[in-house]
């Protein structure tokens, strides 16, 4: 899944069995989108505008990237 520092501390934080990984991740992922991201949206006004046209998707896959963004900024 992750390698480098973001696996050593993926591991740590959640465990080694991939499958409480995925849970965790998802878990993790649900609460960075619901607790920061959406209360951040108004400053990517290019996300807006996504999903104003329909491409939520295109917002998700941003909020994706954002997260682990954030967890490899925590892993160092």
């Amino acid at each position: 899944m992750q390698s480098g520092a973001t696996g050593v501390y993926l591991a740590h934080r959640f465990g080694s069995a991939p499958e409480e990984l995925m849970d965790e991740l998802v878990q993790e992922f649900m609460q960075y989108l619901f607790q920061v991201f959406l209360s951040q949206l108004s400053s990517w006004p290019d996300q807006v505008t996504a999903i104003l046209n329909g491409q939520a998707g295109y917002t998700l896959n941003f909020a994706r990237e954002q997260f682990f963004w954030r967890l490899q900024d925590r892993a160092r």
